[in-house]
């Protein structure tokens, strides 16, 4: 049930054989959605989009602290 989603074994294999390049996803994510403000802000009519926006800042921000956040759950509830 897990393999369609890319939670397999061969999930978790491809994420520890990415964790080196970490700091370069971080980097293009930042450029990424520096680039979509812009264009999301040149155009202020666009509500939808904006709340779609920050939504993903938001999911993006969570996805970086998510290791530091797992071994604090980790050590508070062992």
């Amino acid at each position: 049930m897990l393999a369609p989603l890319g939670l397999g074994i061969f999930g978790f294999t491809l994420a520890s054989r990415l964790a080196p390049y970490r700091n370069l996803f971080i980097f293009i994510t930042a450029v990424l959605l520096f680039f979509a403000y812009r264009i999301i802000e040149k155009n202020p009519n666009n509500r939808n989009s904006k709340i779609i926006f920050w939504l993903s800042v938001l999911l993006v921000v969570f996805l970086l602290y998510y290791p530091t956040l797992s071994a604090w759950m980790v050590r508070l509830f062992p």
